[in-house]
C-alpha cells in the first residue's frame, strides 16, 4: 500500500486586511478557520508587498497558527500579539520563516506541507521586519489537504 496526498482544498485568503500596517514587532491574526475536517496540512502563500523603508539587516516575518482554546476563546491577544509572546506560536521549521532584504522589494513566501492543528485556528503573522508592512496588500493565503492510502 502506498501512501499519496489528496487534493488541495480551494484557496482561502485567511488573513488580509488584519495584516495592514502592521507594526514591527507585532503580531495579527485572521479570522477563525474551521478545520473539524481534521485536514492535517497546509499550503500557504505569504505576500508581503513593498514597504515604505529600508528593513533591518536581519528582517522577517513568520507564520504563526493559534488553535482555539476552551469556550471558544483565542488567548489572550492583547499580550498574544506581541513579539515576545507570539513566538510561541510560531510554526516550527525555518521554512514558514519568510526572510526579508533590507530593501523595501515586495516578497512571496510559498510553503507547503505545513502541519495544521485540528478543530478551528487563526493565522497570523508576526512582524520583525524592522519596518510596519505596507498599507495594503498584504496576504496570507491557505489552502489545506490530507493524505490516504492507496
Amino acid at each position: 500500500m502506498t501512501t499519496k496526498y489528496t487534493t488541495l482544498a480551494a484557496v482561502a485568503a485567511v488573513a488580509t486586511t488584519e495584516l495592514n500596517a502592521l507594526a514591527n514587532d507585532t503580531a495579527a491574526l485572521g479570522a477563525a478557520y474551521d478545520n473539524t475536517a481534521g485536514l492535517p496540512l497546509g499550503r500557504f502563500e505569504i505576500v508581503i508587498p513593498e514597504q515604505g523603508g529600508a528593513r533591518d539587516g536581519a528582517a522577517q516575518v513568520t507564520l504563526l497558527l493559534v488553535p482555539e482554546g476552551t469556550a471558544s476563546t483565542y488567548g489572550d491577544v492583547s499580550t498574544l500579539l506581541t513579539a515576545a509572546h507570539a513566538k510561541a506560536y510560531k510554526v516550527t521549521g525555518d521554512a514558514v520563516v519568510l526572510t526579508l532584504d533590507a530593501a523595501v522589494t515586495a516578497r512571496t513566501l510559498v510553503v507547503d506541507g505545513v502541519r495544521v492543528p485540528h478543530g478551528n485556528f487563526k493565522p497570523g503573522l508576526l512582524n520583525e521586519s524592522g519596518q510596519a508592512l505596507a498599507a495594503t496588500g498584504n496576504i496570507i493565503n491557505m489552502s489545506l489537504y490530507g493524505m490516504q492510502d492507496v
